[in-house]
């Protein structure tokens, strides 16, 4: 299982965001680095078909990404954006709202692993009555984390997932990332000491350009 760059290139209008990238991210914890504006979060949106390759594929096992139908893949392929968007309602409303949509039907909204990373993550489950719209930039990237986690996809991608958090929670998000990356592949952007330590394997992105740590 992994996810394959072959000769991939991205332009959006004129403007060169990749060049030539040729990698793979297998099973595991894949930390991407690079200043902010180095193409890592274009990188995220390609492999999540928010973005198509200007030139090249990346392809899924063995299958081109292409191919796929981009809903159903994003059912497999879930997104954690650095600033996460809730939409009307709870806590709670936002973190089921998912599982009414068409790519996420089959799936069941876990209670049990709910408290548990809600707990795991510093939070109070008192939260989940809260107006998602009032909470904190920190609560809300823990809330986006979990949403993720409970609808378990194939893949995970976490843009900066500990940007507004402290340092304790920071390291508990990684520890559970590293978890995961046990039967996933992860790929996680951030520029924190802490990924560098809990990551399997990393690159660097400069200029639109893949540099191999």
């Amino acid at each position: 299982m992994c996810i394959k760059f072959k000769n991939v290139s991205l332009y959006i209008g004129k403007k060169r965001i990749l060049s030539n990238v040729n990698m793979e991210f297998k099973k595991g914890f894949s930390l991407v680095c690079g200043k902010s504006g180095s193409g890592k979060t274009s990188l995220l949106k390609l492999i999540n078909m928010l973005y198509s390759p200007t030139n090249g594929k990346i392809m899924y096992k063995n299958r081109d990404l292409g191919l796929f139908i981009p809903n159903q893949w994003r059912g497999r392929c879930i997104l954690t954006k650095q600033m996460p968007s809730p939409t009307d309602g709870t806590v709670l409303d936002n973190l089921k709202l998912p599982f009414s949509f068409k790519a996420h039907k089959n799936k069941q909204f876990n209670s049990n692993l709910l408290l548990e990373l809600i707990e795991r993550f510093g939070l109070e489950q008192g939260i989940l009555n809260e107006d998602s719209k009032t909470i904190s930039g920190g609560e809300a990237q823990r809330v986006a984390l979990i949403r993720t986690i409970l609808l378990t996809p194939d893949l995970f991608l976490f843009d900066e997932p500990t940007s507004a958090l402290d340092n304790k929670t920071e390291t508990a998000v990684f520890e559970y990332i590293k978890n995961l990356s046990k039967q996933h592949i992860c790929i996680v952007c951030s520029h924190t000491q802490k990924a560098v330590d809990w990551s399997d394997t990393s690159v660097t992105i400069k200029n639109g350009s893949v540099l191999y740590d």
